[in-house]
């Protein structure tokens, strides 16, 4: 029997970027849910929007630079 193996592919910059901002807007319209639910600390919530936020940031600005400068 043959193993299948799943090999990853690379994703550019901007893939990932839009793939960050479907999840910040995915978590953005469920954590309040959660919140209200209890489900969810509203501390949390703030916490890990912040992170994803600073992702997305991250990926914005290196996909201006290589619209600027090109990629290597």
């Amino acid at each position: 029997m043959s193993e299948t193996t799943y090999v990853r592919p690379g994703f550019t910059t901007l893939e990932k970027l839009k793939g960050i901002r479907r999840e910040l807007a995915l978590r953005t319209n469920v954590y309040p849910k959660w919140v209200a639910a209890k489900k969810m600390k509203q501390s949390t919530a703030d916490y890990e929007l912040a992170v994803l936020q600073a992702i997305h940031d991250d990926y914005q600005l290196k996909l201006d630079q290589e619209m600027r400068h090109g990629t290597d």
